[in-house]
């Protein structure tokens, strides 16, 4: 059995990472937690771990061949999540996974320009499939993508977000940033572990909060996140 905690950004996964790093020993935690590290390693023996944790999207078992693959992750209210990502990415573009130059000044300019950019982060994180392409492989290395297990859910997002459900279906565990402590007594109840007071780490620097953005822009973003909001619905009803 090998744990997956599913890290997606700005969901309070760095402090929920580490609390979980405490219930396993260093050598049975994989080290990688973003795409370049883990296809540089690459290939391990993946026997050697029992958690992996990152940012890696849903169908990591496709590629460590391992079907007894427990899923866990957390989920957080779509408007705070995508400011959040917003603030952390303006603050350092280049830092882990934000390897890009984000061109926009502010959240408004965002929205209007390219709305779609960090809306239903959460959806797509768990509707994709990750998977081994045989054509990128070479004697030293696999190269590794995340793709939509049908190209034509790109172009359907009602289908991406039944995918994210019927995926977010065989999860272990789920929980809440609006829940958090509660969230991490499930999982340890869930996994016969003792728990603990969670401290949240990694809390980017509010610079811009939900409540100073006026009542239009809070609209537009819970507009463009319609799937986050429906996948977050659906979530709290069965995991709440």
């Amino acid at each position: 059995m090998i744990d997956y905690f599913l890290h997606i950004p700005k969901t309070g996964g760095t402090s929920f990472a580490k609390m979980i790093d405490g219930h396993y020993s260093k050598n049975e935690i994989l080290p990688y937690q973003i795409w370049p590290d883990l296809v540089e390693a690459w290939p391990l023996n993946v026997k050697d771990y029992k958690l992996v944790r990152g940012h890696f999207g849903h169908g990591l078992h496709h590629i460590f061949g391992r079907n007894n693959m427990r899923y866990l992750t957390m989920l957080r209210d779509p408007v705070d999540r995508m400011i959040s990502q917003f603030n952390h990415i303006t603050i350092d573009y280049k830092f882990n996974n934000w390897n890009f130059n984000f061109p926009y000044s502010s959240l408004e300019e965002m929205i209007q320009k390219r709305p779609h950019v960090l809306a239903n982060i959460q959806t797509r994180y768990l509707a994709a499939d990750n998977e081994l392409s045989n054509s990128t492989y070479n004697q030293s290395k696999v190269q590794m993508y995340p793709v939509w297990g049908d190209s034509n859910l790109l172009f359907n997002p009602e289908k991406i977000f039944e995918k994210a459900c019927r995926n977010l279906d065989q999860f272990y565990f789920v929980g809440f940033l609006e829940q958090y402590q509660k969230s991490y007594d499930r999982l340890c109840e869930l996994m016969k572990w003792e728990s603990e007071k969670v401290v949240h780490l990694n809390k980017t620097s509010e610079i811009l909060q939900t409540e100073v953005f006026p009542k239009k822009i809070i609209d537009q973003i819970r507009i463009i996140n319609k799937w986050d909001y429906k996948l977050y619905d659906y979530a709290i009803k069965r995991w709440g």
